[in-house]
């Protein structure tokens, strides 16, 4: 069985134009999982250019029991501190 080979335009479209895709598919998630995502982390994320950092935030965003878990993962790998009982970084609704 042959592999599909990746056309050529593709292979040389530069890494960062995928990034706003990864950051809507984290935010996405985190809207499902918790609800309307406060602006406040909405700006954190947007500004995340790494994708291996935003990978590990979205395999996060799936995996984590509840906002409180998310918020101290994000600040783990951004190196914020966030304080628990900011109104403005706790999401409304959502599933969890």
């Amino acid at each position: 069985m042959q592999r599909a080979r990746i056309p050529e335009w593709l292979e040389a479209v530069p890494e960062p134009m995928s990034l706003p895709f990864d950051q809507a598919d984290l935010l996405a998630i985190l809207a499902l999982r918790f609800g309307m995502v406060p602006q406040g982390v909405v700006r954190r994320i947007r500004a995340v250019t790494d994708v291996a950092t935003l990978e590990r935030l979205v395999q996060a965003a799936v995996r984590v029991e509840d906002w409180q878990a998310f918020m101290r993962e994000l600040d783990a790998v951004l190196g914020h501190a966030w304080l628990g009982d900011a109104q403005d970084e706790r999401p409304r609704g959502g599933l969890a």
